[in-house]
């Protein structure tokens, strides 16, 4: 349930900032988060990578 204290998912506002600079830093160097992951470094921009977050972030 969403209210004023918390954010989408039923994060608290800290906790939904917290995931949204883990899924930065998965897209730019998903291997810093999961060394064995396939997915490569991707060399996306900061800026670009901000867009890209702001997307999925849009998707839940």
């Amino acid at each position: 349930m969403y209210s004023a204290t918390t954010a989408a998912w039923g994060l608290t506002p800290l906790e939904d900032q917290q995931l949204g600079g883990l899924m930065m830093s998965w897209v730019q160097h998903p291997r810093r988060i999961n060394p064995r992951t396939a997915m490569p470094d991707t060399g996306v921009t900061d800026e670009d990578v901000r867009h890209i977050a702001a997307y999925l972030y849009t998707l839940k």
